[in-house]
């Protein structure tokens, strides 16, 4: 893997990206919506990373279940136990 794909390649200067996270198969990168992925593609390129593909992941429902629990909490707060009132 390149220099330029370790470091993401300036893909996290893109505006509507995430995070970038290097993994075993290349990069991971999340963004807020598909519209981002033609901007990052082009970043690579310039940046001189070879793209073999770029594969688009929607999140499970599990995913964005407990993704909204989460944000949930921690808007919230976590809940409090139940205690007995004498």
């Amino acid at each position: 893997m390149s220099s330029a794909t370790s470091s993401g390649a300036g893909l996290e200067l893109v505006t509507g990206v995430r995070s970038v996270q290097r993994t075993a198969d290349g990069v991971r990168v999340v963004i807020d919506d598909r519209s981002v992925i033609p901007d990052g593609v082009e970043t690579l390129v310039r940046s001189g990373v070879r793209i073999s593909r770029v594969l688009p992941r929607e999140p499970s429902l599990e995913e964005l279940y407990f993704a909204v629990r989460q944000t949930a909490r921690d808007l919230v707060g976590r809940p409090r136990s139940m205690e007995t009132v004498r």
